[in-house]
């Protein structure tokens, strides 16, 4: 138990609780504060590296666009130099293909074919025999057919015809007396020799090929020939193929 005086000199228990709660709150707060602040500060150095940065992008701002700018003309220059390189490729594709698909009608005389070119007559002797002379000699032979027709091909022919028979790598000329058979098919004279192609060079080559125009003149044979600017050679009745494409 405390004497009477000790009430004026020791303070009470709550008397020391109302001293302690002030000082827990300024701890607290100064200690809320302390963390603001921090927090403050660090946003502010954030804020102005931030700002550090835009200013910088600001300032190389016009660089950049013209780079830009360049490399966009640059990609729109190569864009255009694809499609042109693939419209080039496409064009030479199809010169290609068509070529080679000609070639291969031709070759195979899948289709009738037109063009300028040379038409060859020959037609049989019609001068009576002396004697001593050969009858063999005054007639058109196979191989008179076939040997001008190879002249043709060596000059350059494209297509070639005897008497609407369309003449091809497979075609075949036989003899059965006075009967000639292309294609195994019946060919008497007048025998009509169409060929397509350069007409001088053809022409040349059968003047000067192996049988010669006016050798055969001499036994009496008709021989002529004419240079044409339209000629059609028919297709070949033979071939088992489809045509790729239409007429030439």
């Amino acid at each position: 138990m405390n004497s009477g005086w000790e009430k004026y000199f020791l303070p009470s228990y709550g008397a020391i609780q109302e001293v302690r709660s002030p000082i827990k709150e300024s701890i607290f707060f100064g200690g809320l504060c302390f963390l603001i602040s921090l927090g403050l500060i660090l946003n502010l150095k954030q804020t102005r590296a931030n700002t550090d940065k835009l200013i910088f992008l600001l300032s190389t701002q016009p660089g950049l666009v013209q780079k830009i700018e360049i490399l966009e003309a640059q990609n729109s220059i190569l864009q255009s130099e694809i499609v042109s390189e693939k419209h080039k490729f496409t064009k030479q594709l199809e010169t290609k293909t068509e070529k080679f698909l000609n070639n291969y009608n031709s070759l195979l005389a899948i289709n009738k074919y037109k063009g300028e070119g040379v038409i060859i007559t020959l037609n049989d002797s019609t001068k009576p025999l002396t004697y001593g002379e050969n009858p063999n000699l005054m007639i058109v032979h196979n191989l008179d057919l076939l040997s001008i027709v190879n002249e043709l091909w060596g000059s350059g022919a494209k297509a070639i015809s005897v008497n609407d028979q369309r003449i091809t790598a497979t075609s075949e000329f036989n003899c059965i007396g006075p009967i000639i058979l292309i294609n195994k098919s019946r060919v008497l004279p007048p025998f009509t020799i169409k060929a397509i192609g350069d007409p001088e060079e053809l022409e040349r080559a059968v003047s000067n090929g192996y049988i010669k125009k006016y050798d055969l003149e001499n036994f009496g044979i008709k021989f002529t020939i004419q240079k044409n600017e339209s000629i059609e050679v028919p297709a070949s009745s033979k071939t088992p193929f489809a045509s790729f494409k239409g007429n030439l």
